[in-house]
């Protein structure tokens, strides 16, 4: 277990994550399964699958994790994990496999919903911001489940609960998507002026970037100084 917590921690190298799975494996093999056992594996493949490229690396690992997080449903049903992650790994699959998009929105909204009820506060809001975008990514009635304003809702509930920069950025896609840009532009503002600290000091590289690919696409106005050393990955 010591090798996989060193190693199997957010926005680690792909090699340092799939030894943390294995050695992770192998623990399960000696002590037997166990929810918690289950967590760290799906949490470890989705630091995996979540900033991948490789569209059919990244759905086969996607699906590896939706059966061990659909396994995990079933052994914990009390517990939000299961629906949380099975959401999360059917969005990353559909994502990546863009003919069964459709054909997963009811699912992702079933587990996504039932994660949100039974601990919308996981994983920084993590229901919430997942479901958040959904409504807003997803097409609209008849072709979808898209609600924009029900997404800006739920994204608002998520940076209420918990002020990491992710669900400020999130909020700010929904409230440009529902024509509410200069609020948008306001909240990318804070985003990028947020402290490396925590969970962001690890996490801000990667989706700083996407921050600023949403500024420019919207003709944010920003300061002229301070963005190339936002971008810089924090010491640690």
């Amino acid at each position: 277990m010591e090798l996989a917590g060193r190693l199997g921690v957010e926005e680690a190298p792909a090699p340092d994550l799939i030894r943390a799975l294995s050695a992770l494996q192998r623990v399960e093999q000696i002590q037997g399964e166990s929810p918690d056992l289950l967590v760290r594996q799906v949490e470890v493949i989705r630091y995996l699958v979540e900033p991948m490229t490789d569209r059919r690396e990244a759905a086969r690992w996607a699906r590896r994790g939706e059966i061990l997080a659909f396994h995990l449903r079933q052994i914990a049903p009390a517990r939000v994990e299961g629906y949380y992650y099975t959401a999360l790994f059917l969005g990353f699959r559909a994502q990546n496999q863009r003919s069964v998009a459709l054909l997963l929105l009811p699912r992702m909204e079933e587990e996504g919903r039932r994660a949100v009820s039974v601990d919308e506060t996981y994983d920084d809001a993590g229901p919430l911001r997942f479901m958040g975008m959904l409504l807003i990514r997803a097409p609209a009635w008849p072709h979808g489940i898209g609600d924009t304003e029900e997404g800006v809702e739920l994204l608002r509930r998520a940076v209420e609960i918990d002020d990491y920069p992710l669900n400020r950025l999130f909020l700010a896609q929904a409230l440009i998507a529902n024509g509410e840009a200069e609020c948008g532009c306001e909240e990318l503002a804070v985003v990028l002026d947020a402290p490396a600290e925590g969970r962001w000091a690890r996490t801000r590289a990667r989706w700083l970037r996407e921050a600023e690919q949403v500024i420019d696409q919207n003709r944010c106005p920003r300061a002229d100084e301070g963005i190339a050393d936002a971008n810089e990955a924090p010491s640690m």
